[in-house]
């Protein structure tokens, strides 16, 4: 019988080799895939958080613009709106709704301008004091209204974001 040369070099790879390569390659690959996946996923999480936040911070300045030359201003929590009166009688409202502001502004004897600005989604919005007149302080605070419900089970809810209070202090008519 011919028995195989222990001096003989053997050429090539088994097929058990090549798939064992293949198998270990297949699996860095999902590694890397997925890996790459989740930060993706945190990037636009990160870069929606990011415009969110300037959305918001460009919403209180033209707010607190707004409050400075008013000569009143009324909020009403029920349907969540702010209604400033000028001193020639042109009236502006904010109306907040489920991811947006509307901004209306109304002249007198003319057709009123509506501006919606995006904003985050569950904002929760109060007034103190709720009636101000020139000279007036007013503090309006903004909270993510998501952070403070808890679920169906009573434990706290999953926060995709962390809780955040936002003030705009301003005093009317200034």
């Amino acid at each position: 019988m011919n028995q195989p040369n222990p001096n003989r070099h053997r050429r090539g790879t088994s097929l058990i080799e090549c798939l064992t390569i293949i198998a270990a390659g297949a699996m860095l690959t999902g590694v890397v895939v997925s890996g790459m996946a989740s930060l993706m996923r945190y990037d636009r999480h990160t870069n929606q958080r990011t415009v969110e936040r300037n959305q918001l911070h460009q919403f209180a300045a033209t707010l607190r613009n707004d409050l400075h030359g008013a000569s009143a201003c009324r909020f009403d929590p029920d349907s969540q709106s702010l209604t400033l009166t000028g001193d020639k009688g042109e009236t502006l409202e904010y109306r907040w709704h489920a991811k947006t502001c509307e901004r209306i502004v109304q002249q007198p004897n003319t057709t009123a301008q509506t501006t919606r600005m995006r904003l985050p989604a569950a904002l929760k919005f109060t007034c103190d004091p709720v009636d101000a007149h020139s000279g007036d302080l007013v503090r309006l605070r903004i909270t993510n209204r998501a952070t403070l419900e808890k679920s169906e089970t009573n434990t706290p809810a999953i926060r995709q974001t962390p809780p955040w209070d936002l003030e705009i202090v301003a005093t009317v008519g200034r």
